[in-house]
C-alpha cells in the first residue's frame, strides 16, 4: 500500500496560544487545547488553519468542500464521515521522528442529534439554533504541542508544513486578547425553574415506572455577546482550564456560503474515546460538587462527594454502561475497569471520573467503532436508547454541539474525542451554553437545578453574564 511519507520538525518559538492568535481570521481554525495538562489526562494540544476538505452535514444533508467545489448529497453523516477519513491515504513518519499523537488528518465535532442515526429515535425537539450536527476539516499540517515537556513540532506533509510555518512567522496578533468581560446581563433559559423542576420529576416518574435508571436533563442559557470568539475562548480558558478544551472557528469564508457562522469554545474535563492502536479507552464523569468558598469547605464537598450513595450509584451504572459499550467492538475478555470513582477536582466543581479500557477487535472501522461510544452514556443515561427517547421528550431544543464530541482523527489511525460538556456555542452574535445532570430514583428537583448552575459559573464567568438569581458581581468573582 501506497503511504505519504511526513516531516515532524521541532518548533519552539511559541506555544498553542501565541499560535492560535496569530492564525485567528484563517479558514476554519481549529485548536484542540489540553489547557489543563496531565500526564493521565490532557497532554497535547493542536493547532491548524487552512483545511484541504470540510465536511458539514445537517441531518442526512451532507455538504463536503475542496479544491473540486462542493458537493452535496444525501447520505448517513457518520457513514459518509468514516468513508471519507478512511479514503485518504495513510501516513507514516520517520522512524526517527517523535511519536506524536496527530499527524495531520480530521478535527471538528460531532453534534449530539447524529445519536439519531445511531439508533432510531424521535426528533420532536426544536431546532432554533441551526448549527450542523457534524463539522469536520481535515488538515494536512498542525503544531502539535506537548504540554508536559513544553515543547512542540510542526506536522504533516513537507509542502503543508513550509506553508504552515510560514504564516506563523509572517502573521502577528493584530489585537491584544479582550480579557474583560462585555456588558453584563441575565443568561435566559429555555426553561423556566419551575418547569426545570417539574421535567425532573418527570424523569423521576419514568424511573418509577421502570423505563429507566437515570437520565440526563439539561437546560440551556443563552445570552447576546458581542466581544469575539478567540477572545471569550481564552478567558474561559483561564476561567476553567480543562484537558480536553478547544475552540474551533467554523464561519464562513468567502465563497463559502454553505458554511454556518458558528463558533465553539468548550471547557471539556471529560473524554469519550481515545483509540491508540487497538487500545480503546473511555473516562466517563459522574459526581458533582462545587468547590468549596474556603479550604475548609472545599474539603468537605470533596468529602461529601466521595461518601454520597446516591452519586456513587449513578457513577457505577455509567461505568456498566461504557463497559458494554466498548464490549460490542472489542476482543473478549479484554474490557477493564482500571479505575473506578476517583476524585478529580476542576476551577468550578470537583468530579468521581473512572477510567475504562478495551482492545478493538481487528474487523472493526472507524464508523462501528464511533457507533458504539455515541453518543456518550454519562450525558444520555441507562439504559441508554430509553433514556434517549425521554431527552427527546423532555427537553424542548436540540442539544447541538452540546453532549456530542469534539476531537481528532488522525491520518496515522489514532483518535482522541471529548464529551462536549461545558461548552459554548456562538451563533449570529448569540451565545448558547447547555448544562445538565444525571437524574436518579431519590434525585432533588432543586439540587438538580442548583447542579445545572455550578455547573454553569465558569462559563458564565468567561462570557461575563449573570446566571439567574446571581449578583451583579458575579463575572468578577475570582475562582476557588
Amino acid at each position: 500500500m501506497r503511504h505519504i511519507p511526513l516531516t515532524a520538525e521541532p518548533w519552539s518559538q511559541f506555544g498553542p496560544l501565541e499560535a492560535a492568535a496569530r492564525l485567528h481570521g484563517r479558514p476554519y481554525l481549529a485548536w484542540l487545547d489540553s489547557a489543563l495538562a496531565s500526564s493521565a489526562r490532557g497532554r497535547w494540544s493542536i493547532v491548524a488553519s487552512d483545511p484541504r476538505w470540510i465536511m458539514l452535514a445537517h441531518g442526512s444533508r451532507v455538504s463536503v468542500r475542496d479544491k473540486a467545489g462542493l458537493h452535496c448529497f444525501t447520505a448517513d453523516p457518520l457513514r459518509a464521515f468514516a468513508s471519507r477519513v478512511e479514503a485518504e491515504v495513510p501516513r507514516v513518519l520517520d522512524p526517527t521522528a517523535p511519536a506524536l499523537p496527530f499527524v495531520g488528518g480530521a478535527i471538528g465535532y460531532l453534534g449530539f442529534e447524529l445519536g439519531r442515526f445511531v439508533e432510531r429515535l424521535p426528533a420532536t425537539t426544536i431546532d432554533d439554533v441551526g448549527v450542523p450536527d457534524l463539522a469536520m476539516a481535515w488538515y494536512d499540517a498542525a503544531l502539535v504541542w506537548d504540554g508536559l515537556e513544553a515543547t512542540g513540532w510542526l506536522v504533516g506533509t513537507p509542502e503543508s508544513v513550509c506553508a504552515l510555518k510560514a504564516r506563523l512567522c509572517r502573521l502577528r496578533r493584530q489585537t491584544e486578547p479582550n480579557h474583560r468581560p462585555s456588558t453584563a446581563c441575565d443568561l435566559r433559559s429555555n426553561f423556566s425553574r419551575p418547569r426545570y423542576l417539574d421535567a425532573v420529576r418527570r424523569a423521576r416518574a419514568y424511573i418509577e415506572a421502570g423505563d429507566i435508571y437515570q437520565v440526563n436533563l439539561s437546560q440551556r442559557f443563552s445570552a447576546p455577546v458581542h466581544a469575539g470568539g478567540l477572545d471569550l475562548y481564552t478567558r474561559l480558558r483561564e476561567v476553567s482550564p480543562a484537558p480536553f478544551a478547544a475552540y474551533l472557528d467554523f464561519r464562513p469564508v468567502p465563497g463559502d456560503p454553505d458554511a454556518h457562522g458558528l463558533e465553539v469554545l468548550s471547557s471539556s474535563p471529560e473524554r469519550l474515546l481515545l483509540l491508540d492502536g487497538d487500545r480503546l479507552e473511555t473516562r466517563p464523569i459522574k459526581g458533582t460538587r462545587r468547590r468549596g468558598a474556603t479550604p475548609a469547605d472545599d474539603a468537605y464537598q470533596a468529602e461529601a462527594l466521595l461518601a454520597s450513595r446516591k452519586d456513587a450509584a449513578e457513577h457505577v451504572m455509567i461505568v456498566d454502561l461504557e463497559r458494554n459499550d466498548l464490549g460490542r467492538i472489542a476482543e473478549v475478555g479484554s474490557v477493564r475497569v482500571e479505575e473506578l470513582a476517583g476524585l478529580e477536582t476542576f476551577a468550578q466543581v470537583h468530579h468521581l471520573t473512572s477510567t475504562v479500557t478495551a482492545r478493538r477487535r481487528p474487523d472493526v472501522g472507524l464508523e462501528a467503532t464511533l457507533r458504539a461510544v455515541f453518543p456518550g452514556g454519562s450525558i444520555s443515561g441507562a439504559p441508554k436508547i430509553r433514556a434517549l427517547e425521554i431527552i427527546d421528550e423532555l427537553e424542548p431544543t436540540v442539544r447541538g454541539v452540546y453532549t456530542g464530541a469534539i476531537g481528532y482523527v488522525s491520518a496515522h489511525g489514532r483518535a482522541d474525542l471529548n464529551i462536549a460538556i461545558r461548552t459554548i456555542t456562538l451563533s449570529e452574535g448569540v451565545a448558547h451554553l447547555h448544562v445538565g445532570g444525571a437524574i436518579v430514583a431519590d434525585s432533588d428537583p432543586a439540587a438538580e437545578y442548583q447542579e445545572t448552575l455550578d455547573k454553569a459559573r465558569g462559563m458564565a464567568r468567561a462570557l461575563g453574564v449573570r446566571l439567574p438569581d446571581e449578583p451583579d458581581s458575579v463575572a468578577d468573582t475570582a475562582d476557588a
